[in-house]
């Protein structure tokens, strides 16, 4: 299996950009695979999908995690649920997403902590 590579961010600063196209097409893996995620935005991201998906602001220690994804569909709702906290806030460059293996075990248990930041 080849590596995949691709960073998604706001489509409309990427000239309207088809991630969910491009994930489509790039990846051969079969599923569940190991997926690393890496936030480049200065803020923390914390999103449902992929049992609890939580990477802190660039920078810091948690800002890359590796995580085992079950499905095409489950990596596809979360690189939407990237697309549009980046389009929101504008960052060209959010989240950089490598699949690398497969993974041979189910996928079933939380593999990331809940990023908690003090409420001001």
């Amino acid at each position: 299996m080849s590596d995949f590579n691709i960073t998604i961010g706001a489509p409309s600063l990427n000239d309207g950009a088809n991630y969910h196209e491009a994930i489509k097409a790039g990846i051969k893996a079969d599923f569940p695979c190991q997926v690393t995620f890496k936030n480049n935005m200065p803020c923390s991201l914390s999103i449902p999908q992929g049992n609890g998906l939580a990477l802190k602001a660039v920078g810091h220690d948690g800002s890359d995690l590796i995580i085992a994804i079950a499905s095409m569909d489950e990596l596809l709702r979360i690189a939407t649920d990237i697309e549009t906290i980046a389009g929101l806030n504008n960052f060209a460059s959010a989240v950089e997403l490598s699949v690398s293996e497969p993974v041979s075990e189910p996928v079933s248990e939380p593999v990331s902590e809940p990023v908690s930041e003090p409420v001001s």
